[in-house]
C-alpha cells in the first residue's frame, strides 16, 4: 500500500471531472460479460516479473496519465468520468483474457495489469481509450519498470516518463474538435454478411494464436504493394467468402450478402490531435458475392483503393459528424441512462 505522501504526489493536477467521448458513451451502454469492449497488450521478458516493482512503477507513472486515472460515474442523463483517487493493483492474470470489467462500480479503473511469471498484460476497457492510447501507457509502463529494474537509459525517446507534466490537448474529445455540422451525411451501408454460426455462451472466449515471420510479410506487402493492414484484411475476407460459398447452394442464395470487415483507422493521422483518449473509427473494405466468386487478388484491389479513397480528411469528417451528432442531439442527451 501506497504512503500518504506518495498518494499525494500522484493525485492528478487537473481533471477532476470530464465527459465521455463519441467512442467511450457507446462502449460504456454495450459492456456486458459477452461484449467485454475490452483490448489487451502484453510483454513477455526473459526474466520472471517482480511484481512489486511493476507495483511500483504503475505507481510512479499514473501521475503521467492523470485522464486514466479515473472511475465511471453515473449522472442523471450520462455517465462522466470522475478521478479515482484510490490505487490501481497488480494483478495474476487470468487464463481467460479479457474478461468483464465491471466499470460501473464504484472505485474500479477502466484498466488493469496483469502479471503471470514472464509475462506483463494490461487490459484496457475501450471507453478509456483506443490503440494509440494504450500502447502509450504500456510503453511507459514497461520502461519504468525497467528504470526501477536498474536499467540505464540515455534517451527515453516518445517514451512518456513520471517526472513530465501532462498536457491538457491529451484529455481532449478530438472528436468534438473535429466535429462539423456543415458536412454532408454519410451513406448508410446495407446490412452484411453473418456467420452461421451460434454464439458460445457468454463469458466464453477462445483464443487463437498464430506466429508469422513479420519480416517476410512485410517482404511479401511491399511486393504487392499494398499495407500489411489490407493484405491481412483479404486475407481474412477471402476465409469468409470461402465459408459463404462452401455452404449448399439454396441456403447461399438465402443469406448471400455483401461480406465487410470493420477496420479501426487512427485518426491522429489525418487530423493532429495529441489526444489519449479514443480518436480511432471503422472503415469497411469488403466485396459483394452476389456479384460472383471474387480471386484473391481481386479482393486485395479492392479493399486496398477503398482504403486509400476512404482515408482522408473529407471522408472521414462525415462519419465524424454522424457519430457525435448522435451523441449530442438535444432529444437523444435527455433520454435517462439505464
Amino acid at each position: 500500500m501506497a504512503s500518504e505522501q506518495t498518494r499525494k504526489d500522484i493525485e492528478p493536477p487537473f481533471i477532476q471531472t470530464y465527459s465521455l467521448d463519441n467512442a467511450a458513451i457507446i462502449f460504456s451502454l454495450v459492456s456486458s460479460p459477452r461484449i467485454t469492449a475490452l483490448f489487451r497488450f502484453s510483454s513477455t521478458l526473459k526474466d520472471p516479473v517482480n511484481i512489486s516493482l511493476l507495483q511500483q512503477a504503475l505507481e510512479n507513472i499514473l501521475v503521467r496519465f492523470p485522464y486514466f486515472r479515473v472511475n465511471l460515474r453515473k449522472g442523471l442523463f450520462w455517465f462522466y468520468w470522475k478521478t479515482n483517487y484510490g490505487i490501481p493493483k497488480v494483478m495474476t492474470d487470468s487464463k481467460y483474457p479479457c474478461q468483464e470489467m465491471p466499470i460501473r462500480k464504484k472505485g474500479i479503473f477502466p484498466f488493469r495489469v496483469r502479471v503471470f511469471q514472464n509475462r506483463i498484460a494490461v487490459e484496457f476497457h475501450h471507453s478509456l481509450t483506443d490503440g494509440t492510447g494504450g500502447i502509450t501507457f504500456f510503453k511507459a509502463l514497461l520502461a519504468e519498470y525497467f528504470h526501477l529494474k536498474g536499467v540505464e537509459v540515455e534517451d527515453w525517446g516518445d517514451i512518456f516518463r513520471p517526472d513530465q507534466e501532462p498536457l491538457k490537448e491529451e484529455a481532449e474529445d478530438a472528436y468534438r474538435r473535429y466535429y462539423n455540422k456543415n458536412v454532408p451525411r454519410i451513406k448508410r451501408l446495407s446490412n452484411a454478411y453473418r456467420l452461421p454460426y451460434k454464439l458460445e455462451k457468454a463469458g466464453v472466449y477462445n483464443v487463437t494464436t498464430g506466429i508469422i515471420p513479420v519480416s517476410e510479410l512485410i517482404k511479401l506487402t511491399k511486393e504487392l504493394n499494398v499495407t500489411l493492414t489490407e493484405f491481412l484484411v483479404a486475407i481474412y475476407i477471402e476465409s469468409i467468402q470461402d465459408i459463404l460459398f462452401s455452404l449448399p447452394k439454396r441456403e447461399r442464395l438465402r443469406v448471400i450478402k455483401p461480406i465487410r470487415i470493420s477496420v479501426f483507422i487512427n485518426l491522429r493521422r489525418i487530423y493532429p490531435s495529441k489526444t489519449l483518449r479514443n480518436f480511432s473509427l471503422m472503415l469497411m473494405p469488403g466485396i459483394d458475392p452476389r456479384l460472383g466468386r471474387f480471386s484473391f487478388a481481386e479482393i486485395l484491389k479492392q479493399v486496398h483503393h477503398y482504403m486509400k479513397y476512404e482515408i482522408n480528411d473529407k471522408s472521414v469528417s462525415q462519419q465524424v459528424k454522424r457519430n457525435v451528432q448522435a451523441s449530442i442531439h438535444p432529444l437523444v442527451r435527455l433520454i435517462p441512462l439505464r
